[in-house]
């Protein structure tokens, strides 16, 4: 079914939605007209796959759902071996189908290796890969086995370079350490055999960050990785992230509007837009967006609303969304009852400031990720000294630690934290000053040189 969206993706006049938001209703009882409206997708495809030793059988229809009619469907019997020539035969048809609406074109797929075997297990570990968390330990294991298999698959081996990148941000059983070897090491063999590897490009672009803290050369990698394939939802994903971690918001928000437009039902694409909606203070437009991201359980954006709550003085409606952020995996018991005492140290120090010191010694206790973790509370209780403390010992704490302060910090509510001082001294420390001096400084902000210190005025962006 991917390899098929995957082609199709390819036709001018197709807007194909991706694997993620089109297997979401995998065995769900849902009407195909329902279907196509959470999708915003005019026409259907479905079909069956059944699968003998070495014999495939498929049937495969296209459906226009307003009316619920077939335009075109067609059953094929084929041998496993003919599998890509059947892929290739199966897309043209469709677009066959449907040449009135978008002219003659002519699909020209690929042979990504000729082992059945290597093939299957490619499969198998692309799905986990797309499922996240604790599949990534599957998807690495199988696609390992994949390029076992056949150590000539460019695809498995940039398929196994990305499982690796974000192995760190999963419960898995795999160090850091282990999972950035696999990534550089599969990235460099899938660039070998396919130099123009999007994928490959941007799993490279991740680490010059997060390994060598290159983000001059990081910033040449993901735009590399973009130009060689703009339609892989996963290098335009990583291509926001670098972009909005460091202030371009407009260029992060054409990223991330693309893999949504392309998989709506994708929790972290719909979580981004709606922190880069309200890092513009575009509440209304962000509504939706979080609203969506939290039934499809992404969490990253609960501890950003519950900062701009805090900042606004909704005292209770604050704690209950941060406890939100913060209750995860939520079955610690000892990591329940710190979430309880941050709460009882956290009003206390709303009521009389002078308890500042009792609140700093529960946030030091802090679970999760360390200074990261630390700075993020600071934020929350808008305590700018320890903010700037943490902020500035976080940087060491492995590949895009960002990613966890840039939804509170780019809120309208944190301007003052972003022309401090010190914001520019410790950003420059890790390589953004060069970056913004080289592509602009960050969306609305420019330098402002001062005999003592100097910082950023992002009057423009907050006006």
């Amino acid at each position: 079914s991917e390899e098929l969206i995957n082609l199709l993706v390819k036709v001018p006049g197709l807007d194909v939605i991706s694997r993620t938001s089109s297997f979401s209703f995998k065995d769900e009882r849902v009407k195909t007209a329902d279907i196509a409206k959470e999708l915003n997708a005019s026409l259907i495809v479905e079909g069956t796959v059944r699968k003998g030793d070495t014999k495939v059988r498929i049937t495969a229809q296209l459906i226009d759902p307003v009316t619920d009619t077939h335009l075109w469907s067609e059953s094929y019997d084929r041998s496993l071996s003919d599998i890509f020539l059947l892929q290739e035969e199966i897309a043209q048809s469709i677009v066959t189908a449907l040449q009135d609406e978008i002219g003659s074109q002519t699909i020209a797929g690929s042979q990504p290796t000729e082992n059945i075997e290597a093939y299957e297990l490619f499969l198998t570990g692309r799905h986990h890969f797309y499922q996240r968390g604790p599949g990534i330990d599957r998807a690495i294991m199988l696609l390992q086995m994949a390029v076992d298999e056949d150590p000539g698959f460019a695809e498995a081996w940039a398929f196994l370079a990305a499982a690796g990148t974000i192995a760190g941000f999963y419960r898995t059983s795999i160090s850091n350490e282990h999972a950035l070897e696999i990534s550089g090491q599969a990235s460099q063999r899938a660039l070998a055999l396919n130099p123009k590897s999007g994928l490959a490009l941007a799993v490279q672009a991740m680490g010059a960050y997060g390994v060598h803290r290159n983000l001059v050369g990081g910033f040449q990698l993901i735009d590399r990785a973009v130009e060689a394939d703009s339609r892989d939802t996963t290098v335009r994903l990583w291509a926001g992230m670098y972009y909005w971690y460091w202030g371009y918001l407009e260029e992060a928000y054409s990223h991330f509007h693309y893999v949504y437009r392309r998989d709506p039902r994708l929790g972290i694409a719909n979580g981004s837009l709606g922190l880069l909606h309200l890092a513009q203070g575009q509440e209304d437009l962000a509504a939706p967006f979080l609203a969506k991201a939290s039934e499809l359980d992404y969490p990253n954006h609960y501890h950003a609303q519950a900062s701009l709550l805090m900042a606004r003085g909704e005292f209770d409606a604050a704690f209950a969304k941060l406890k939100i952020s913060l209750a995860d995996p939520g079955t610690n018991p000892d990591q329940l009852r710190w979430i309880y005492e941050l709460e009882k140290a956290g009003r206390s120090y709303i009521e009389n400031p002078a308890s500042a010191d009792t609140l700093i010694s529960v946030v030091e206790r802090a679970p999760g990720q360390g200074f990261t973790e630390k700075a993020r509370l600071a934020l929350f209780f808008n305590m700018k000294d320890p903010f700037f403390d943490y902020f500035s010992r976080s940087i060491e704490e492995g590949p895009f630690w960002l990613a966890y302060l840039v939804p509170t910090l780019w809120l309208p509510e944190y301007k003052e934290y972003i022309e401090d001082p010190r914001y520019l001294e410790i950003m420059s420390r890790d390589g953004a000053l060069e970056v913004w001096e080289q592509r602009g400084f960050l969306d609305g902000c420019f330098r402002v040189p001062d005999a003592i210190r100097t910082h950023l005025d992002c009057s423009l962006r907050y006006q």
